[in-house]
């Protein structure tokens, strides 16, 4: 018997296939009965996202800018949040269509794909759950980060089209705004997507802007056979957010990233000026008062001089006084420690691009100095905190001076930005910088990617773990079968040959952006050893094991790539190697993004996350494992200082060295890689043994790694923790061969992710900082 509700809905699917597809459900395909769920889900989305709109325009508002967004895909998420999922499944079901395989025709928004894209988004769906008053904003960007293709175990980037098919979800607004360069001007066009509450009726708001040419073709160059020159105004325009990140090795190439800089600025900062007007004040005075703007990370500070400058130049206040509002108003979180996100802009290259700023620039740098010359004497301390240092904008210290709060995420990342990165900053502007709190909703996530476990920890809509002898008994382990069951999901969905992955394994998984700092090297030199002392001695007892790899590098990181290269070919050596009868094996995931992450992390029993401990952030994907009851192995970064608070030690599995000798090692600089591996033969002679692999076997030379390594003398510690890291890898594995430990420690992990949640982390963060 069909519901009022499943009436509605199937009707409204009926609708709209016969509307924009003039098909039934029989005969539709699947891609467009996904396009008639997304419309029919759009329009009560809609209903909600209007009375939440008008309900909190006169609430303080908070802006979140980032430069990434990971929203995956959203049929799946918008329909739970509705509550509609189960009244899908049994429509679609009487039809006999396949609700899984229609969800699998929605393609990823390409918004975003690193650690930034995950906290941002996770923040914003949290915020939505608990019905706070929030604008984000972030760019359209048209081909994504790249689409990732591995030919002969080399990396070849290639345009993404993620709108190759209208997404259903975003609205084209029908407004725009200017942003002025130096030679042209172009309109900023706002697309709307919804983030919508956890069954509250609640939806906030994500603008992302897309670039257009404020004039069309050029019908003269056109018309005389100039087709390149006709439509150069136009891809010129176009090409400000065509990439997310492009490269910055040429002189062009900094422009077009600075250009896109202050595109996404200016008009963020035209859009929120507009809706302080219209919803809050005409007494610019008061913003601090109903606005909050937090930068998340470093890309969107220029909106601080945008902001500025408006306040100054615009409105005509004096700059003591813009100045004030500014500081007041912003909120700088730094979420990374990566030299490269610290950027500095050449005054040359403003002016050539978006000169405009530049009298505020200078306005601004000459009275930040005066006020520092007044409290500080050490010219150095004064040079390491002006705006213009040497002919280039400093964007930090912008951070730093013009916002009321500087959030890092943790005392020891507040301990390395403090010893390591900016001690002159957190010296001078300690008063200001403070821990924000993360978390991640991890049932949320379960709901969307594991049901079977989400029923497991949850009863009558709470959280209520079931007793360790219910999950792990002596005739059945339920926890076993949960996780075997995506296993196997897994190398299906893969459509890997069963001679490459063995189900019983071990699946032990290193995903995430490919960067030198996040050290997939050490995790496959890892397996390289391992692989080494299997062949010094082909009786070695050890669990079998599947090692999964996924990530995409940046085009312009030549050694992350060369390290993917390195592993394929890693690859190819031990999977055709049958004389270690299937001991180890080796898949890297092509083209990895968040709709793969969620086939493959529920089925990981073992979690690797081994960035340095000085460059690494909160890496929230690491809380989507433990929730899946994956067992976390870690260097001892940023996260895993929690862990030692409060999980019991055995549950995680952590190498290397803490905070205080990493810092204490960077400081006496005694540390010589040469000298390192010649006292290690282990490390030697395996380094000797894939010098001389043949080819056909292993088609990469070593040297290329070791020559990065003793270049720039083991800069990210792979070689200086190898054995710790390969030591404690066999430890775990051990481990893993005792069934009742394995899912005690599974459980724990579990446990520390579902009490780490972001609404809770949110809830402290509005008390403290935004409300």
């Amino acid at each position: 018997m069909s519901t009022d509700k499943q009436l509605f809905i199937q009707n409204k699917i009926e609708e709209n296939l016969y509307e924009f597809f003039a098909k039934d459900i029989k005969t539709a395909r699947d891609s467009e009965i996904y396009i008639a769920i997304a419309k029919t889900l759009r329009l009560m989305i809609g209903k909600i996202w209007h009375e939440s709109m008008v309900n909190t325009r006169q609430d303080k508002t908070l802006y979140i800018l980032s430069f990434e967004y990971s929203l995956g895909t959203r049929l799946v998420s918008n329909a739970i949040k509705l509550d509609l999922i189960d009244d899908l499944v049994e429509v679609l079901e009487r039809y006999g269509r396949d609700f899984d395989k229609i969800c699998d025709q929605e393609i990823e928004s390409q918004l975003g794909f690193g650690e930034l894209g995950i906290i941002s988004t996770a923040m914003l769906e949290s915020l939505a759950n608990l019905e706070e008053n929030t604008h984000a904003y972030g760019l359209r960007y048209r081909k994504g980060m790249l689409k990732q293709e591995i030919i002969d175990g080399t990396q070849i980037e290639k345009p993404d089209d993620w709108k190759d098919y209208k997404n259903p979800w975003e609205h084209e607004k029908s407004f725009s705004h200017l942003v002025k360069f130096k030679d042209d001007t172009y309109k900023a066009i706002p697309y709307d997507f919804p983030i919508v509450g956890d069954r509250n009726n609640s939806a906030n708001t994500l603008r992302i802007w897309k670039s257009e040419s404020t004039k069309d073709i050029d019908f003269n160059l056109f018309s005389q056979g100039k087709i390149i020159e006709a439509y150069e105004d136009i891809n010129r325009a176009n090409s400000i957010v065509e990439f997310l990140y492009p490269q910055e090795d040429t002189l062009e190439g900094r422009k077009l990233r600075l250009s896109q800089e202050y595109f996404f600025a200016s008009a963020t900062m035209q859009d929120i000026f507009k809706r302080y007007k219209k919803y809050h004040d005409n007494d610019i005075n008061k913003f601090a008062e109903k606005t909050v703007i937090q930068l998340n990370d470093n890309h969107p500070i220029l909106s601080q001089l945008v902001f500025l400058d408006i306040l100054h130049r615009r409105f005509g206040l004096g700059i003591e006084e813009a100045i004030n509002i500014t500081r007041d108003s912003f909120i700088y979180v730094n979420t990374s420690l990566i030299e490269e996100n610290f950027e500095k802009w050449d005054l040359s290259l403003i002016e050539q691009v978006c000169p405009d700023i530049l009298p505020t620039i200078y306005v601004l740098d000459k009275y930040v100095k005066k006020h520092l010359e007044e409290s500080i004497e050490d010219k150095v301390v004064i040079d390491a905190l002006s705006i213009i240092r040497c002919d280039f904008v400093e964007t930090i210290n912008i951070a730093f001076y013009l916002s009321k709060k500087v959030m890092v995420l943790g005392n020891q990342h507040a301990k390395v930005l403090k010893e390591v990165f900016l001690p002159h900053h957190y010296n001078y502007y300690g008063d200001k910088i403070d821990n924000l709190l993360l978390g991640f909703n991890g049932l949320n996530y379960l709901e969307q990617t594991n049901k079977k476990m989400y029923e497991v920890l949850t009863k009558d809509d709470k959280v209520s773990i079931r007793p360790f002898e219910e999950l792990c008994g002596d005739e059945d382990c339920l926890m076993c079968n949960l996780k075997q069951d995506k296993k196997n999901k897994l190398i299906d969905y893969l459509g890997v040959k069963g001679e490459i992955i063995n189900p019983k394994s071990i699946f032990d998984m290193n995903l995430g952006v490919f960067h030198e700092y996040k050290r997939q090297l050490l995790s496959a030199l890892s397996i390289a050893l391992l692989y080494f002392r299997l062949k010094q001695n082909g009786n070695m007892d050890i669990p079998p094991r599947t090692y999964f790899f996924g990530g995409k590098s940046y085009p312009n990181y030549y050694f992350a790539k060369e390290i993917i290269k390195f592993i394929h070919a890693l690859a190819k050596l031990i999977n055709e190697d049958y004389s270690i009868r299937d001991k180890i094996k080796i898949v890297f995931v092509e083209d990895y993004n968040i709709k793969k992450s969620d086939m493959l992390i529920p089925a990981a029993d073992i979690n690797q996350q081994v960035s340095v401990i000085t460059k690494g952030s909160v890496d929230l994907e690491t809380i989507k494992f433990m929730v899946n009851g994956s067992v976390t192995f870690t260097s001892f970064n940023i996260l895993a200082q929690d862990y030692i608070k409060e999980m019991k030690d055995d549950s995680i599995y952590i190498f290397g060295e803490n905070v205080d000798e990493a810092i204490e090692l960077s400081k006496k600089k005694n540390y010589y890689v040469y000298d390192y591996i010649n006292r290690n033969p282990l490390i030697r002679d395996m380094f000797d043994f894939y010098k001389y692999q043949p080819h056909s076997k292993f088609p990469y030379n070593i040297n290329t790694i070791i020559n990065v390594l003793f270049k720039y003398n083991d800069g990210y510690g792979v070689i200086r923790e190898l054995l710790s890291h390969y030591e404690m890898h066999l430890k775990a594995t051990r481990d893993y061969m005792d069934r009742s430990k394995w899912v005690s420690k599974s459980l724990n992990n579990i446990s520390y992710a579902l009490n780490h949640t972001m609404n809770d982390a949110i809830k402290t963060n509005l008390n403290n900082y935004w409300r």
